[in-house]
C-alpha cells in the first residue's frame, strides 16, 4: 500500500544522508586524504553537461544491445505485455522523482566519490571503481548486468573528468529513461513487452531494448 507520509519520511532521510555524506567528504576525508580536494563538489561546466547529456541516449542504446546480446535475445525469456495503470503511476510518482533527483546524488557520492577519490593513482581508481561497479550491479538484483555497465561508465566519467557532478547527471538521465517509458506506456504511446530476468523491453515493431 502507498503511504504518502512514509514516502516523504523516506525521502527526507535520503536528503539527510546526502548532507552527511557531503560533510564526510569535505571535512574528515579531505583532511585524511588532501588530494581528494582535486575532486571538488562543484557544478559541471555548461558544455561538459551538454556533452554528457548528449551521450546518454547513445549509451542507453549501446547498453541495451549488449545486454540483449548476452541474454540471447528476446526468445530466451518469456515476454508479457507491460501494463501501467493510473494508480501505479501515482504511487510511483514520488519514488520516480527520487530516482531522478535524489538517488543518483547519494549513490554517486557513495559508490564513486567515497570509494575512488581516496586513491591517488588512476590504475588504483580504475580497479577499485570496477569492483565497486560490480557490487553496484549485484545490489540491483533484477538488473545486475545493466547496473554494472552503468556503474562502470559512471566510474570512468568520474575518474577522467574529476567531476562527480557529471556522473550524477549521467546517472539521473539514465534513471529518467525508465520513468519516461512507463509514462509513455500509461498513455498508450508505446506498446511494451517485458520479461522478469533479464528485464527486456520489446517495443513492438521497433526492435528490442533492455533496461
Amino acid at each position: 500500500e502507498f503511504y504518502l507520509g512514509r514516502e516523504l519520511l523516506s525521502k527526507g532521510l535520503e536528503i539527510i544522508a546526502i548532507v552527511l555524506t557531503v560533510f564526510i567528504i569535505k571535512k574528515p576525508l579531505s583532511a585524511m586524504f588532501p588530494h581528494m580536494r582535486e575532486y571538488p563538489l562543484t557544478l559541471p561546466r555548461h558544455r561538459s553537461a551538454q556533452f554528457v547529456a548528449s551521450l546518454i541516449p547513445l549509451w542507453f542504446m549501446i547498453k541495451q544491445g549488449l545486454i540483449y546480446w548476452v541474454s540471447g535475445g528476446a526468445g530466451s525469456v518469456e515476454l508479457e505485455p507491460l501494463v501501467y495503470t493510473r494508480q501505479e503511476l501515482l504511487q510511483d510518482l514520488i519514488p520516480c522523482i527520487s530516482a531522478v533527483l535524489l538517488a543518483p546524488v547519494y549513490e554517486e557520492l557513495c559508490f564513486r566519490h567515497l570509494a575512488i577519490a581516496p586513491f591517488r593513482k588512476k590504475i588504483g581508481q580504475l580497479i577499485v571503481g570496477t569492483l565497486v561497479a560490480a557490487f553496484f550491479g549485484f545490489i540491483h538484483v533484477r538488473n545486475m548486468l545493466g547496473a554494472f555497465l552503468d556503474g562502470f561508465v559512471f566510474m570512468l566519467l568520474f575518474v577522467f573528468s574529476r567531476k562527480i557532478t557529471l556522473s550524477i547527471l549521467a546517472h539521473a538521465l539514465m534513471n529518467l529513461w525508465a520513468m519516461v517509458l512507463c509514462v509513455l506506456v500509461h498513455f498508450g504511446i508505446l506498446q511494451v513487452r517485458c520479461g522478469d530476468f533479464p528485464v527486456v523491453w520489446l517495443i513492438e515493431n521497433q526492435g528490442a531494448y533492455v533496461i
